[in-house]
């Protein structure tokens, strides 16, 4: 919501990422967090004093733990896909770590048609298939619904 203090966004934040590191065994943290756009335009467009200069989200990726934890800069992104699809209907923020030995999209080699010739010329076509998103281990993705950004 627009008046949730600075201090509870970044509360939300680091409860998601513990909650994730916690499920994954403590074997891995994440350190991209994807949240809906409201959320996140509200985070992004606040500031966290009247006489700051810096916005929440600039606060809560300076000041998280997943920094300590990871070594890496938290990435926070705005995602469509993230409004409306929790518990009954809720908006959520989804935790990951965005490397291919734990997300990773299966693609089928390229593979051709055999040689056929029409006229003068000798034709063949090339075709590949994509899955989806393949989620190698489940527990290292985080879910979270009662956030208050």
């Amino acid at each position: 919501t627009p008046t949730t203090p600075p201090d509870e966004v970044l509360a939300d934040v680091n409860k998601l990422i513990l909650s994730t590191v916690e499920t994954a065994g403590e074997a891995v943290a994440p350190y991209r967090v994807l949240m809906p756009y409201d959320h996140y335009n509200n985070i992004a467009t606040r500031k966290v004093s009247d006489s700051g200069e810096k916005s929440i989200l600039n606060y809560v990726i300076e000041n998280n733990i997943s920094n300590e934890v990871t070594g890496r800069k938290l990435e926070i992104l705005p995602c469509r896909w993230c409004r409306g699809t929790g518990l009954g209907g809720t908006n959520r923020m989804i935790a990951y770590t965005p490397e291919e030995e734990y997300l990773r999209i299966p693609v089928v080699p390229l593979l051709r048609t055999p040689l056929e010739q029409r006229g003068l010329f000798f034709l063949f076509y090339y075709y590949t298939s994509i899955g989806g998103v393949e989620n190698v281990y489940p527990e290292t993705v985080g879910y979270w619904t009662e956030f208050r950004g």
